[in-house]
């Protein structure tokens, strides 16, 4: 249902976390390799047949400059706005890019305005929050008293860290555009 909306990356993220899950609670690994070679290809087989879709991995496979105009614009925005912050940053505040410039600056494009404001440092003081969230969650998950307590709490944590492996990797030109905010 969720690829039907079309969100193909909060149903990549969904399925993650679902595969973590299921190793936390004792898949084997040739039922983990499976579904990850079956959900890869279905995920292929989506992008391929979904016009905007395959537009953004082919923008992503090209140099989003020589596209600045058009549909790298985005990718562009994000990227001037995140090194344009230098190692302190402009200052909380006194960056540009949310004038406008950089398309969705309240959510998609958050981490862009982070790093022109608190520069590479705020950026590694955001991505070392993060560590340590995961080390809190997996900290719970290990000492939950039932397996479902783990998973549970394991499936959480993986839930947040994959949400901003894929919110950081687009703005930082990794992975292809989508609409995933930082949580």
């Amino acid at each position: 249902l969720i690829v039907l909306q079309p969100n193909m990356s909060t149903a990549i993220i969904i399925a993650l976390c679902a595969l973590a899950m299921f190793f936390i609670a004792g898949a084997d690994l040739v039922q983990l390799l499976l579904l990850g070679i079956s959900g890869g290809v279905v995920a292929a087989i989506v992008v391929m047949k979904t016009p905007y879709q395959m537009e953004r991995f082919l923008v992503f496979i090209q140099n989003p400059l020589t596209l600045s105009d058009r549909e790298g614009y985005q990718i562009v925005q994000t990227l001037i706005a995140l090194s344009s912050g230098g190692l302190l940053g402009r200052g909380i505040g006194a960056g540009y890019g949310k004038f406008g410039f950089v398309p969705t600056p309240q959510t998609d494009s958050i981490f862009a305005l982070l790093g022109e404001e608190m520069g590479l440092v705020g950026t590694w003081l955001v991505l070392g929050l993060f560590l340590f969230l995961v080390y809190r969650g997996f900290r719970i998950a290990a000492k939950a008293n039932d397996p479902f307590g783990q998973v549970l709490a394991a499936g959480l944590t993986f839930w947040l860290i994959f949400q901003a492996f894929v919110n950081i990797g687009v703005i930082t030109a990794t992975i292809p555009f989508t609409g995933v905010p930082l949580p």
